[in-house]
């Protein structure tokens, strides 16, 4: 069996910034998941907005 991991050169760097503030704000903050995941979502669409320009 083969276990295939994810290529690093791949990963966009906003990805692990967004996972992090997630992360923050719902354990840290305790802000609901709703509304954590609104604001990641908001600057999810804001980085692929900026990098698609570039």
């Amino acid at each position: 069996m083969r276990v295939q991991l994810p290529d690093l050169a791949t990963v966009r760097p906003a990805a692990p910034i967004i996972t992090l503030a997630a992360l923050v704000m719902i354990v840290r903050l305790r802000w609901s998941v709703l509304r954590a995941l609104g604001l990641c979502a908001a600057f999810g669409l804001a980085t692929a907005a900026v990098t698609s320009v570039w």
